[in-house]
């Protein structure tokens, strides 16, 4: 990664039996400063109006709602298939 760009890597864990875990890339997004500071102003904007209308999203890993692995498998074969 260069001074001039900031990268998002979007992907999923893994787990292949008898080697442990990995991550599968889904997508990799390359941004410069600025364009990675207006994604997290839009961002935040976004969070701000979701928050107004249906309340506080809790950011405690304690409190955030389980994930059915088998949605989250759907989702995965979904976007591979794009």
């Amino acid at each position: 990664m260069a001074v001039t760009e900031i990268s998002l890597t979007f992907g999923y864990v893994d787990e292949i039996p008898g080697t442990g875990q990995f991550l599968q890339e889904l997508v990799t997004l390359v941004l410069t400063p600025q364009h990675a500071k207006l994604l997290a102003l839009s961002l935040t904007e976004a969070m701000r109006l979701y928050e107004e209308r249906f309340g506080t999203v809790s950011t405690d890993i304690q409190t955030a709602p389980p994930v059915d692995p088998a949605k989250l498998q759907e989702a995965i074969s979904a976007a591979k298939k794009r």
